[in-house]
C-alpha cells in the first residue's frame, strides 16, 4: 500500500488539470412513480489521447441512475485537458494521465447530477466519493475506454 500511496502522490503532483468542458449530457427523468429498490447504478470508462510529450485530452463518460426503470438516468461526458508540470516524467505522463481521469473528472459529473436532479424536482443522489488508492489497485486489470 506504501508503494501505491507514494506512486499516486508522484502521478497527482504531476498532472495538472487546466481546462474542462461538458461534451455530452443525456438524462431522463422517469418520475419518483418509477422509485425502484436497487441502488443506483454507476458505470465509468475514460480515455486519454496524447497531444504531444506533455499534453493529454482526457474524458470521462459516466452512466448514474437507471438505464432501464428507475426515476432517472444520465450519460454524462467529460473532457480536458492535462498537462504534465514535471519534465522528468514525460515516459511515464500516458499512464500517470489514464490514472488521473477518474480522480481529476468526476468531482464535475458529481456536480452536474445533482444540479440536474434538482431541477429535475427529484430527491438529489449525491455520487459517493472515491477512495483513489483502492481504485488504482482495481482498475490495474480494468481498463476501459469511453468509445
Amino acid at each position: 500500500m506504501e508503494d501505491l500511496m507514494g506512486y499516486y502522490t508522484l502521478c497527482a503532483n504531476s498532472v495538472q488539470l487546466d481546462e474542462v468542458k461538458l461534451e455530452q449530457m443525456n438524462c431522463i427523468n422517469r418520475g419518483l412513480e418509477n422509485r425502484v429498490e436497487n441502488e443506483v447504478e454507476i458505470s465509468l470508462q475514460r480515455r486519454v489521447e496524447l497531444i504531444d510529450s506533455s499534453k493529454a485530452e482526457i474524458a470521462l463518460r459516466a452512466r448514474v441512475g437507471f438505464e432501464e426503470e428507475g426515476p432517472f438516468f444520465f450519460d454524462i461526458v467529460y473532457s480536458g485537458i492535462c498537462n504534465l508540470s514535471d519534465p522528468s516524467k514525460e515516459d511515464e505522463f500516458e499512464k500517470y494521465t489514464y490514472d488521473q481521469v477518474v480522480p481529476l473528472l468526476l468531482p464535475y459529473v458529481r456536480e452536474c447530477v445533482a444540479s440536474m436532479l434538482s431541477r429535475m424536482g427529484l430527491p438529489i443522489f449525491t455520487i459517493p466519493t472515491i477512495d483513489v488508492l483502492k481504485t488504482l489497485e482495481v482498475n490495474k486489470s480494468n481498463e476501459e475506454l469511453v468509445e
